[in-house]
This record gives C-alpha cells, sequence and structure tokens, in this order.
C-alpha cells in the first residue's frame, strides 16, 4: 500500500498486518492497540493543496507541514467498536468501558462487546 502512494508525499510508512483472532476474545486486560490491520502514515501537506494556505509558527518557510494519518482496516461486524476505539477521548473510553463493566456486567474493548456471564 505504501509504496502506491505518490513519491514525495509520503514521509513514513508503518504497516502493520491483521493479528485478529476471534478465538482469543475476549481479552480480559485492556490493550491499547487493538488486533486490527492498520498503517500508520506521515505525508507532506503542501501549502498550495490548502484553501487559504498553511498556518505556519513565524519564521517557517518551508511552505509544507507534516500530517498524521492512521489508517485502520477491521472486519464489517468489528467496525462500530474500532470506530469507537479509535476517534473517542482516553476519558470518554474509560468510561464507556467502566459503564460497561459495572452497571451492565459486560466487558467492552476494540473488538466487542461481551456478556461477562456467557464468556
Amino acid at each position: 500500500m505504501c509504496d502506491q502512494l505518490e513519491k514525495g508525499i509520503l514521509l513514513y510508512c508503518n504497516y502493520q498486518a491483521s493479528t485478529f483472532d476471534m478465538r482469543k476474545l475476549p481479552n480480559h486486560h485492556f490493550e491499547a492497540m487493538d488486533n486490527f490491520a492498520k498503517c500508520f502514515l506521515i505525508l507532506r501537506l503542501e501549502s498550495s493543496q490548502v484553501e487559504g494556505g498553511l498556518h505556519c509558527a513565524e519564521g517557517d518557510i518551508r511552505g509544507w507541514r507534516a500530517v498524521r494519518v492512521d489508517l485502520v482496516s477491521p472486519p464489517v461486524d468489528r467496525y462500530a467498536f474500532a470506530l469507537l476505539g479509535w476517534t473517542g477521548s482516553r476519558q470518554f473510553e474509560r468510561d464507556l468501558r467502566r459503564f460497561a463493566q459495572v452497571e451492565r456486567g459486560m466487558i467492552l474493548d476494540n473488538h466487542a462487546l461481551y456478556d461477562k456471564k456467557k464468556s
């Protein structure tokens, strides 16, 4: 995937293949990273590519900025859980997991919502 991007725009690429395995779930220990395929990119964003230009620090004459982009590819049936895990704040994520565990007797992670009585 990384070599398909236009030369000059890609500054860094780190692809991590999926290690997702339903047989290992639920994991009772929270892990910050999930097991879905992901690609971490740093792209060169030119000032000319941004409407109105870039807002740069005084004295910065580069005319471009490095932008980090994280791409995650979960299975379709795990999309909602991956979306929650990758878009919320840390506090929101903690509160959701705590609510699931304390109030509902369930385990919530980036892969699924599990009923503790059945696992």
